[in-house]
């Protein structure tokens, strides 16, 4: 889907009113030196990361995106960027050495994966100690039970305006008891308590959907 709308992109989230990176930034904000390092994991067209970039520090970004890295790359934000799919973790690591980043994020970008413990287990190899990994999970109504739904997502052309088709993916509500069991599994402790915030509006369902945003610091 980012392939088709890898253009129309940051036009579509300013249209659709999406303020996740800023709520990300905005809790994290206190944790972070200019003189540190991040890994943006599903980087996209780099709106979470400019805004750490806007603060000094160095950025390293992933995605599985060839077109959303272009435009990325275009911003001149990231150090380097990385085509690499997420889904790929537990038959290949990243390429980088333990203790590497100060910090990790990951916006929007968890619920595509339905196995997130590969995710874990990098980023506790990757991080420094007492680095931060902050992300967004979709919010589950029920609380503690994982859920999985198909998404209808609109595809565009050159022409934001002009809808050529939907697209279905398949969208991972990972429970908060998930989130924490693995956080205590690869040690990891909460900065905060995870915080709820309205993300879209969603087609398929026709309701807004929620975001939970969490803070994870390395033991």
């Amino acid at each position: 889907i980012y392939e088709n709308i890898a253009y129309n992109y940051d036009d579509l989230s300013e249209k659709g009113n999406w303020y996740a990176p800023q709520v990300l930034f905005g809790l994290h904000f206190k944790y972070i030196t200019s003189d540190q390092k991040l890994l943006d994991l599903g980087i996209g067209t780099g709106q979470s990361s400019e805004l750490y970039y806007s603060c000094g520090l160095d950025i390293i970004g992933i995605d599985g995106s060839e077109k959303m890295l272009k435009i990325c790359k275009n911003k001149g934000i990231a150090k380097k960027l990385i085509k690499f799919d997420l889904n790929e973790l537990d038959k290949e690591e990243f390429d980088f050495k333990e203790n590497s980043f100060d910090h990790v994020i990951s916006n929007g970008v968890l619920y595509f994966i339905r196995n997130l413990e590969y995710i874990f287990m990098e980023i506790k190899r990757i991080l420094k100690k007492g680095g931060i990994f902050a992300f967004t999970t979709e919010y589950n109504e029920g609380y503690d039970v994982d859920e999985r739904y198909i998404s209808i997502q609109e595809a565009y052309g050159s022409d934001i305006s002009e809808k050529n088709h939907e697209i279905c993916i398949e969208i991972y509500r990972h429970g908060e008891a998930y989130i924490k069991e693995l956080s205590e599994r690869y040690g990891f402790f909460p900065l905060i308590k995870p915080l709820k915030f309205r993300a879209y509006h969603s087609p398929s369902e026709k309701k807004d959907i929620y975001f939970l945003a969490h803070l994870l610091q390395k033991e």
